[in-house]
């Protein structure tokens, strides 16, 4: 579920920028939720706000264990109701490009068969309801934001040149669409003829899913995409005419929308970010999850919305900060945030590759993000409106947050880490055991007795 952040240039140039970024007017979160669609989970607040796992494992390197799975969860509000579906297990997906999809008239017939079988192997229930999210990534639906990088290795390679790709396949299949044409018009004419069969790909898939497991509710990730620099208006403002005017026919079609809020710059507090290890002010960071979820609430057309989040640092960062667990502030931020903004939820993502990675999300779950997810849960329940948990949520509104957010941080931190503390101190204590037959199991002791242990910190 990891994308490029931002391949440009001028990083640091626009880290500098945090300074006006902080002292400049506020696009809030309600302003965004009234400027387009109905926005009501903008406008009035979301009425429920559940964490779902969407944890996965690569098997492969696991000998074949699903270590997710013994990751308990069953003294929480995180729901297990959230399936994720990757490029190699979502039909067939084309990887080296749409162009193979075009090229083959019977593409579409046996990519919906094994999708199917696909969709059945995870969700054999047909009658299952939750969560789903396909998960494509390689090339974007828009000609406008799907990569291009020169290759050399022909057109059914994987690798980056989609749109070199997609105007030899046309020029190979129908010459006669561009003929002619030079600059923006035969640009435009590769933009027409791509998208069309791009939007059927994507809209075909999700029918079909629809009708296949119907009570299950269905998105696609990372739409709309992240932007980490809300504040500056040369990336904010063509973001936002994208989602409102190139993406509707997505935005109509899904049943749920799945941003991505994913920690892609260190978030500070206390002290002066630095710049070389990709620091920014925690208002900063803030702005930008109120910003995106926002914005994804602002173009749902009243659907509900979930952030995906991961508890690692992005692998678009250096060596030494990439994929390594985020801080305090960032796990805070990613959990509690989305709910002011509007959505009904997060997503917890991540894939587990080993043991030790297992045992250090085990024991970061346990610790440290069960306690906080459960103090700002609205769980929903039949009857007389939503249930809330037993622990306290953030105070303030939508409205009151986008009035100055940092200020909104300061005077509820210290209630929020009272409140983590003593949910913490009441959670029993985890350990990982080996059985001899190889199996990894969880087992647990309240604080205090003679055999409690945990994962020791990596």
């Amino acid at each position: 579920m990891l994308m490029n952040f931002m391949n440009g240039r001028r990083r640091l140039a626009l880290v500098a920028l945090c300074g006006l970024a902080l002292m400049s007017p506020l696009a809030t979160p309600q302003a965004l939720a009234q400027s387009g669609g109905n926005g009501q989970q903008g406008q009035q607040g979301s009425q429920e706000y559940v964490a779902r796992w969407n944890v996965t494992t690569w098997t492969t390197r696991t000998r074949g264990q699903d270590l997710q799975a013994q990751i308990d969860l069953s003294r929480s509000t995180i729901q297990r109701d959230a399936y994720v579906f990757y490029e190699g297990d979502s039909g067939l997906y084309p990887q080296p490009g749409p162009h193979m999809i075009d090229a083959d008239p019977g593409y579409m017939a046996r990519h919906l068969e094994a999708f199917r079988r696909h969709v059945a192997a995870k969700i054999p229930d047909a009658n299952a309801s939750g969560y789903a999210c396909i998960d494509w990534e390689s090339w974007h639906p828009l000609w406008s934001l799907t990569p291009n990088t020169a290759s050399n290795q022909g057109r059914d390679a994987i690798d980056k040149d989609f749109k070199n790709d997609w105007e030899e396949h046309i020029l190979a299949t129908r010459p006669n669409l561009i003929r002619g044409l030079t600059g923006a018009d035969r640009d435009n004419a590769l933009k027409r003829s791509y998208e069309e069969v791009t939007k059927r790909f994507f809209l075909d898939t999700l029918a079909e899913a629809k009708r296949f497991r119907p009570n299950i509710k269905w998105g696609f990730y990372g739409f709309p995409a992240r932007e980490f620099y809300t504040f500056w208006s040369v990336r904010a403002d063509p973001w936002k005419r994208v989602n409102e005017t190139e993406l509707t026919w997505l935005f109509s079609a899904v049943d749920v929308l799945f941003p991505t809020i994913y920690a892609v710059k260190v978030a500070v507090e206390g002290r002066t970010p630095d710049p070389a290890r990709h620091e920014v002010p925690a208002e900063m960071n803030e702005r930008f999850i109120l910003d995106n979820v926002a914005e994804a609430v602002r173009v749902s057309q009243g659907k509900p919305v979930f952030a995906y989040v991961h508890f690692r640092y992005h692998p678009s960062l250096p060596r030494g900060i990439a994929e390594t667990w985020v801080n305090e502030v960032n796990l805070r931020q990613q959990i509690e945030l989305p709910k002011r903004a509007g959505a009904a939820g997060i997503m917890i993502w991540d894939c587990i590759e080993s043991e030790q990675h297992f045992r250090d999300l085990d024991r970061i779950v346990q610790q440290q993000v069960i306690p906080r997810v459960d103090a700002v849960a609205v769980m929903p329940r039949s009857g007389n409106g939503p249930q809330l948990s037993s622990g306290p949520a953030p105070s303030g509104s939508p409205q009151q947050a986008s009035a100055s957010f940092s200020k909104a941080a300061a005077s509820s931190a210290s209630a929020k880490a009272a409140a983590a503390k003593a949910t913490q101190a009441k959670a029993p204590v985890r350990s990982v055991i080996r059985l001899p037959n190889g199996r990894v199991v969880l087992s647990s002791q309240k604080p205090g007795g003679a055999s409690a242990s945990a994962p020791s910190d990596r």
